[in-house]
């Protein structure tokens, strides 16, 4: 449910008068259905050519939701049982679509963290992020980081032996990478400013949107949903 804030996008039933009429005389048309009808805008030349064609699906994350919302159809129970912090991993496959996966780990995080007393909760913002051992990753945004998640869906789980154990010292790495990933939302270049103003002696005072940031990005303002362990 939490994926599915990320990925909520819908196709504009009037994108087209084809797409329109379709919509009208069968209700019950599937929105994959309407995605393969919009790829065919495409030449077919295009197709035939190219194994990377850019059809307008690639400019949204309509097809992420609509896979997600099926499964979630199928298994609504079993999900929503899942508790926080959740967690599993596999093997990194690169390929030419993405040629570096390094290891480390992709998480979902839900904003504000639920109140210790509060029974129900609902989350105002979702963040998913890639973070590494050399920093975060090259894939920063949430269609990325889902094409990532896609490509190894069927993988055969794996966890190193100390997480499944819940080892302090490997879990504290997993959590740094967290805590690391939250501290970098806060724009680098207002963090540069700061530093270069303290170093010349400079009296700061931080704009109001500056200080709604850092006191919004700290980690204790962050529930963990679910996560994955990344091994190269």
């Amino acid at each position: 449910m939490a994926l599915m804030s990320i990925v909520g996008t819908e196709i504009d039933e009037r994108m087209t008068p084809e797409v329109e009429r379709m919509t009208k005389d069968n209700p019950i048309l599937s929105k994959q259905v309407q995605k393969m009808l919009e790829q065919l805008q495409v030449t077919w030349d295009e197709v035939e050519t190219s194994d990377e064609t850019l059809g307008l699906t690639d400019l949204s994350l309509e097809q992420f939701r609509q896979e997600l919302f099926e499964m979630f159809q199928r298994n609504k129970e079993f999900f929503e049982r899942m508790p926080n912090g959740i967690f599993t991993g596999f093997k990194a496959m690169p390929d030419k679509q993405y040629p570096e996966l390094p290891g480390g780990i992709i998480a979902l995080l839900g904003y504000p963290a639920k109140p210790d007393e509060a029974d129900t909760h609902e989350y105002n913002e979702h963040f998913l992020l890639y973070s590494n051992s050399k920093g975060f990753s090259t894939y920063s945004n949430n269609k990325e980081i889902l094409g990532v998640l896609r490509k190894h869906k069927y993988q055969s789980r794996y966890v190193p032996e100390d997480i499944e154990k819940g080892e302090q010292k490997a879990i504290n790495t997993a959590n740094v990478r967290i805590k690391d990933w939250i501290k970098g939302r806060i724009p680098q270049k207002a963090v540069e400013k700061i530093h270069s103003l303290l170093e010349n002696g400079v009296d700061i005072k931080k704009t109001a949107e500056e200080k709604k940031l850092e006191e919004k990005f700290k980690s204790k303002n962050f529930d963990l949903i679910t996560w994955f362990v990344v091994l190269k």
